[in-house]
């Protein structure tokens, strides 16, 4: 039995034909590139999704051949590119022990210090404030009694709000690295769950063909069906795609892979950890595996079909008749709006969460992040934590000034004392006169701040429990060999400065 819709006699055409290739394009596009990062993402495509065309001039591209190549011409990209999994270039690493130097870093490297940017911790009620760190995706999780959290009092670490905080220094803690079942394979459980509002999408374009079945619309009912189907297609192919995490295999006598990632927003990351596990950030990727590579003839294939779908509904949508292109119309709205759902979503927040799940990162390693006024501070900090040769890269300046600065600071961390006590020593007058009054007046200063970095390490690194002795860290320029991060800190230990405040932040708003 058919229908009489309440339209039938009208006179008027809604033609949608001319947009149905194009609107929504981007925000179709948008939504697929996500897919690879949700779990059975690509079996929610069975809908009548917008922008057919856009895409499949898209994804086109992937495929290599001359046949391909005529009918979606563009310069040849690899899928992992295209889906913006790797994209993106990191900040420049710097090696402790390895001596590595890497002025463009990758996509990995810029996940993990974008993450690190925006830690930005929150003062709560209690006393004893723990510098963990969940991710902002994940809910807060308490310290337990053999978490490594720090727990420091207000008291001990005063907050002082009259400066401002403008860089930083984040520390990670990255662990062993081991390989997970399955590897390079990203595991299931590491992928985000299944998104159930994509039924809700499938169901609305179904009641938009069964309505213009009974109302007799058999073009809008085909153009429905077509569309469901080269978008349901579309998305199985493309999502068949396997999302591997690529990592270097690094030799097995490799030295300890702790480093520094420095952005260009003065932030400074150090990471800590085997030289697999470092590496793994520093140099590996997000990789897409395809059954049909390199030739990916399966997404030219799909690509056609969608070009095929758009030319089609050009030339019977509006043929059919008014309620059936309201239904047809009905459709690509929902479709439109689900899209640009899942288009908000921050993918690079999601392919951290799913880097990070991976790895196992989290809970079990913890984020430390402080706060320093200036980047001369900072870098002090990481010279005194990490291994001075860092000063060479963090602070290239060479003036008289700066360098007596740097010699006050190496002198410092091999004495393990703070470095405004060594301004009272005959050896540091000495070096002092040959300055002006006006560079004698910069040393003071920054050694100032170069003091209180000195005892922000002590505080951050007090949780150690090993004892060494600060002779067996002696730091000679033309001798000296990388130690272990556990020697750095325990040196550092070997005298502490009495009643010394803090000034590092810890649950602070204002960096």
């Amino acid at each position: 039995m058919v229908l009489q819709p309440t339209l039938q006699n009208a006179n008027f055409n809604l033609d949608v034909s001319g947009i149905a290739g194009f609107f929504g394009g981007e925000e179709s596009f948008a939504a697929m590139s996500s897919m690879h990062l949700m779990r059975h993402r690509r079996w929610l495509g069975w809908y009548n999704s917008p922008g057919s065309y856009y895409i499949a001039k898209k994804y086109g591209t992937l495929a290599k051949s001359r046949l391909w190549n005529g009918l979606f011409p563009g310069p040849p990209v690899a899928p992992a590119k295209m889906l913006e999994l790797d994209s993106q270039e990191g900040p420049r690493y710097m090696g402790v022990h390895s001596g590595t130097r890497i002025d463009k870093t990758g996509h990995l490297a810029y996940l993990l210090a974008r993450y690190c940017e925006q830690i930005n911790y929150t003062e709560g009620q209690s006393d004893t404030p723990s510098v963990r760190v969940p991710l902002p995706f994940s809910p807060p999780q308490s310290p337990t009694p053999d978490s490594e959290s720090i727990q420091l009092s207000k008291s001990a670490i005063p907050t002082r709000t009259d400066k401002k905080k403008s860089c930083s220094v984040t520390i990670v803690d990255l662990g062993h690295f081991k390989k997970w079942v399955g590897y390079p394979n990203v595991p299931a459980a590491s992928l985000l769950p299944f998104e159930p509002l994509g039924l809700v999408v499938t169901l609305a374009t179904v009641v938009g063909t069964v309505l213009s079945a009974l109302w007799g619309d058999w073009f809008s009912f085909a153009m429905i069906i077509l569309g469901a189907i080269s978008s349901g297609v579309s998305s199985y192919v493309l999502g068949s795609g396997e999302l591997q995490l690529k990592f270097p295999d690094p030799s097995t006598n490799s030295p300890p892979g702790d480093g520094i990632l420095v952005s260009s927003r003065h932030d400074i990351v150090v990471l800590k950890g085997s030289e697999n596990s470092v590496s793994n950030i520093i140099r590996g990727r997000y990789h897409l595996e395809y059954a049909s590579a390199p030739k990916y003839r399966n997404i030219g294939v799909s690509s056609v079909i969608l070009t095929m779908q758009f030319l089609l509904q050009l030339f019977l949508v509006p043929q059919g008749q008014l309620i059936g292109q309201i239904m047809f119309l009905g459709t690509f709205i929902i479709s439109w709006i689900f899209n640009a759902y899942l288009a908000s979503v921050d993918r690079e927040t999601l392919q951290t969460e799913v880097l990070f799940k991976t790895l196992g990162i989290p809970p079990k390693h913890k984020f430390t992040k402080l706060y320093f006024e200036k980047w001369s501070t900072a870098a002090a900090f990481a010279a005194f934590y990490v291994h001075p040769d860092t000063l060479k890269d963090l602070l290239p300046n060479d003036t008289a000034s700066w360098a007596v600065w740097k010699d006050f600071i190496i002198q410092a961390h091999s004495k393990c004392r703070d470095p405004t006590y060594l301004l009272q020593s005959d050896e540091s007058q000495a070096k002092m006169k040959n300055l002006t009054p006006e560079e004698q007046k910069f040393v003071h200063e920054f050694i100032e701040y170069a003091g209180e970095a000195f005892q922000d390490a002590q505080k951050i690194l007090h949780k150690d429990s090993e004892k060494i002795s600060c002779e067996k860290n002696v730091y000679n320029p033309d001798t000296y060999q990388s130690t272990t991060f556990s020697k750095i800190r325990m040196g550092l230990l070997g005298r502490k400065r009495a009643g010394a405040a803090s000034d590092f932040q810890i649950g602070a708003n204002n960096a």
